[in-house]
């Protein structure tokens, strides 16, 4: 499966779609142990040990949602992350609103 990403775009934050993970944050955690950079981002069609906030075990069929997890390595301590993950819900929403809107 092919990024719709520029070549540019994809040097910068390497993205890897997958048909199935176990977890995208197990495997995005291993592949920052591993010295992946930062903005490696993971996409998985369905998660078959999916696993989200304090460790609540998921499955995540096929079509039912985007699963991802995005390598992040802030320089700044954890009482400056409050927002993140508003943020980037907020952005996937409104990526998903104009794909829709551009019928893809």
């Amino acid at each position: 499966m092919t990024s719709p990403m520029s070549p540019l775009a994809q040097q910068r934050f390497p993205i890897q779609v997958f048909a199935v993970l176990p977890s995208t944050t197990d495997s995005i955690l291993e592949a920052g142990e591993t010295d992946a950079p930062e903005g490696t981002t993971y996409i998985a069609r369905t998660q078959s040990r999916g696993r989200g906030r304090c460790d609540h075990a998921g499955w995540s069929p096929p079509g039912a949602g985007l699963w991802m997890s995005t390598l992040l390595r802030p320089s700044r301590g954890r009482a400056h992350w409050g927002g993140i993950s508003l943020v980037a819900g907020v952005a996937v929403r409104d990526w998903s609103s104009r794909r829709e809107a551009a019928g893809r």
